[in-house]
């Protein structure tokens, strides 16, 4: 990158996070008569930028983001050029992801209370269900797949606002149900994502089930889950109700993990619509008080300028899949029906991770995944 603090228009602040691609920067727009505004910019580098595949996807994932307006979803206010290199300017959100905030609380042998994880699993929804409505010029119904929900592409600001980021490898799922490549981190991706079938909301609904899981009991859902091709059924796979593995969880909880999680789409939870109604349901029956301002105190006190690393140092403490073609960003691209190799795993249980509590950039999509 260049060394300059100057970034076409944009004055450069500090760094972000660095990935094999890019980086995300925090950035300042000024203007006439004292106005300023901080970004956060996404970059990539030259060389990415002129292999056509990664520049189309980078291209695409901005007029995706671009047209979602929801105030869960990290917004997309510019997208150009500069000096070889494509670059997105975003929404800067001064806060931390659930992958963070889950590893800081896991090294304090906490997790997030039942009300501040449905809070986030409600708001979570919202955003997915702007995206699964949007509608194109004419009216018509175009919808965004996600594809890639996970802990690391959901934001909790310092002020409880929690935003969904990442639409790096979405889909419209009016004609892009099904692609050439399966795309997506294996450990959320739904069975019929990783069959590479054609895909609809119900993807990312499994997705936030497996998320939602992780907050109310630090683990994974099944145990023994290790190959992606094996678990594209889950047949066999040994599942614990959450109630089993965390105190106070309530049974109308277990019940709308469990729909989430169902490998046979049919049986889900229909819409992220339904999802909101059904989260508001439960926490009005279990008398569960949901405020995003409860989410206030999960966010540690980090320095505003810290690097967001994009993955941690040590790749033995990740919890994660490790396969045969596996993008620079981190993202698995495989062709549909393949089985990838899987080289290494670990897991099930979360370990604790030395990571510094940073002012995370909005929308640390894919590409510097």
């Amino acid at each position: 990158m260049a060394a300059s603090t100057r970034f076409d228009r944009y004055e450069i602040l500090a760094p972000l996070g660095v990935g094999g691609m890019g980086e995300v920067v925090k950035a300042r727009a000024v203007g006439p008569h004292g106005f300023e505004k901080i970004v956060a910019i996404k970059r990539i580098k030259a060389e990415w930028a002129q292999q056509e595949a990664m520049a189309q996807r980078f291209i695409r994932e901005a007029q995706i983001a671009a047209r979602l307006q929801h105030a869960n979803i990290v917004q997309v206010f510019d997208f150009g050029r500069h000096e070889d290199e494509l670059f997105i300017v975003m929404e800067f959100i001064d806060g931390q992801s659930v992958d963070t905030i889950l590893a800081a609380l896991a090294e304090k042998r906490k997790r997030p209370t039942l009300a501040q994880t449905l809070q986030i699993t409600l708001d979570v929804a919202r955003a997915l269900d702007s995206a699964h409505s949007l509608r194109g010029k004419e009216g018509e119904e175009t919808g965004v797949i996600h594809r890639d929900v996970s802990p690391a592409n959901v934001l909790v600001s310092r002020q409880g606002v929690v935003k969904l980021t990442d639409f790096g490898i979405a889909a419209f799922s009016s004609h892009e149900a099904r692609t050439s490549l399966v795309a997506g981190k294996p450990l959320y991706m739904a069975p019929e994502q990783i069959r590479g079938e054609a895909l609809d909301a119900r993807c990312d609904l499994f997705a936030v089930g497996i998320v939602l899981y992780e907050m109310i009991t630090g683990q994974r859902p099944w145990k023994g889950m290790v190959d992606p091709s094996a678990d594209a059924t889950l047949d066999g796979m040994d599942y614990q109700a959450p109630s089993t593995l965390a105190t106070g969880i309530p049974p109308e909880v277990d019940a709308l993990v469990e729909r989430l999680l169902q490998p046979v789409r049919e049986r889900r939870v229909e819409t992220a619509r339904d999802l909101t109604k059904e989260i508001l349901a439960v926490s009005y029956k279990c008398q569960i008080v949901l405020d995003p301002g409860e989410l206030r105190p999960l966010i540690g006190e980090g320095p505003a300028d810290a690097h967001a690393p994009t993955q941690p140092s040590n790749p033995s403490r990740l919890e994660t899949l490790v396969a045969t073609g596996v993008s620079p960003d981190g993202v698995t691209m495989l062709a549909p029906g393949s089985e990838p190799e899987v080289v290494a795993r670990v897991g099930p249980a979360r370990e604790k991770r030395e990571l510094p509590m940073w002012a995370f950039a909005a929308l640390m999509l894919a590409v510097v995944g």
